[in-house]
């Protein structure tokens, strides 16, 4: 496309108005907001050659609890590991391989 050419804005039915609404909206349920550590996570992911934010924060899961003591408690139904502590600080990150 020419750089003079204008993109046409995609005409949407109402159904499909209605779709993309609850597409989106279960979409932001699966978003967290890490403020101004958005650089650092995405330089983080890069030096360790992640491609994608879900695969980077599931190896940073892993991490985070292997080798550690869990303990389970219910939670809306379901079990979800937990440490000892409630609040977590990490200011950097460090790995070794």
């Amino acid at each position: 496309m020419a750089d003079t050419e204008k993109k046409r804005k995609r005409i949407r039915t109402e159904d499909q108005r209605k779709a993309k609404r609850e597409s989106d909206r279960a979409r932001a349920k699966t978003r967290i907001n890490i403020g101004d550590s958005f650089e650092r996570w995405r330089e983080l992911r890069g030096l360790k050659g992640f491609k994608s934010d879900p695969e980077f924060a599931r190896f940073l899961l892993a991490r985070s609890f292997a080798g550690s003591p869990r303990r389970m408690s219910p939670t809306d139904g379901a079990s979800l590991p937990q440490r000892d502590t409630e609040v977590y600080r990490c200011e950097h990150f460090v790995f070794t391989d």
